[in-house]
């Protein structure tokens, strides 16, 4: 009779300590941004690649594809109009954590310059460090609610275009700055 009672006891396990729930969805969330960085940065530039995006600068992308180099460097002097009167100059891949964030949230940023005379872009281009502080200056001064308010974007392009003309001589030679890349995650 006395085995009969022990055994019993033998079969029963003890109670399982496994990851308690907020730990768990934490761990979820954590990778789920270390993943969301990763696609980002990996992918990204190859997805660039194929629509003909330049994220690279100095990079010619007519020579990638074999083409003859008269096609030119991405956004380097180039006129948006088409007419030769205008030079645009492409700062590109620009990271920065927005003000506030705590590091938690980036922002991914290129912009461009249109200026007056197309000659000033080679002036933008020796100058290049300075400009790419002015703006990772200005636009990691704001949250990401400011970034994320099509109002405030309008004025922030405004605010670069003035922060930006402290770099040439003479006044008014920026005539607009564009962002065509703005992701925040």
């Amino acid at each position: 009779m006395s085995d009969e009672s022990v055994a019993p006891a033998e079969n029963e396990a003890p109670p399982a300590k496994g990851l308690k729930g907020p730990v768990l969805i934490g761990a979820l969330v954590g990778a789920l941004l270390l993943g969301s960085a990763a696609g980002v940065f990996a992918v990204g530039h190859m997805l660039a690649k194929k629509s003909g995006y330049n994220a690279i600068p100095g990079a010619d992308s007519a020579g990638a594809h074999g083409d003859t180099a008269e096609a030119g460097e991405h956004g380097a002097g180039k006129d948006s109009s088409g007419g030769g009167a205008n030079g645009l100059h492409v700062i590109d891949n620009l990271v920065l954590n927005p003000a506030g964030s705590g590091g938690s949230r980036f922002l991914m940023l290129a912009a461009a310059v249109e200026f007056s005379d197309a000659k000033r872009v080679e002036e933008l281009k020796a100058r290049e460090p300075e400009a790419r502080d002015i703006l990772l200056r200005v636009m990691g001064a704001r949250t990401v609610e400011e970034l994320t308010d099509m109002k405030i974007r309008e004025s922030l392009k405004v605010q670069l275009t003035d922060s930006l003309s402290v770099l040439f001589d003479k006044p008014k030679q920026i005539r607009r700055v564009y962002f065509p890349q703005f992701v925040i995650q």
